[in-house]
């Protein structure tokens, strides 16, 4: 369950902007140890394992958050979306999680294993998932 919803926030909003910094700037997303995850159906999937920081959506009554574990859920302007999402059109759910810690292929089990993924587009349904590292 979540803790609380927000105020709807718009792009001026210190979130918002931090939000961007993240989605923009690939040290800063190191430095604070954060990653920002976009697309509902990706945000679904991670939400089964994961407890989230954040949620936006851009609906009050969202039924896909319903289930989701998260500190925060906030409303956002479709505008403030399609801006950190980067798309020119977007109304899916906006998560951020922890980074995880960085490990050497030494430590990974077996690191054939690994799969890296940026960028993804889903043509079946016409939503674009991104995990930005």
């Amino acid at each position: 369950p979540t803790s609380h919803f927000m105020r709807r926030l718009g792009l001026k909003d210190p979130l918002v902007q931090n939000l961007l910094k993240l989605v923009n700037n690939r040290d800063y997303r190191f430095s604070k140890r954060k990653c920002v995850i976009t697309g509902t159906k990706l945000v679904q999937d991670l939400g089964r394992r994961y407890r989230f920081q954040e949620v936006l959506s851009s609906r009050m009554e969202d039924p896909a958050v319903e289930g989701l574990r998260t500190d925060s859920l906030h409303i956002a302007d479709p505008r403030v979306l399609h801006r950190i999402a980067q798309l020119t059109s977007f109304d899916g759910l906006i998560a951020t999680l922890d980074l995880p810690a960085r490990r050497t292929a030494k430590e990974l089990s077996d690191p054939r294993l690994i799969l890296c993924l940026d960028y993804i587009e889903d043509t079946l349904t016409c939503e674009t998932c991104e995990l930005r590292v």
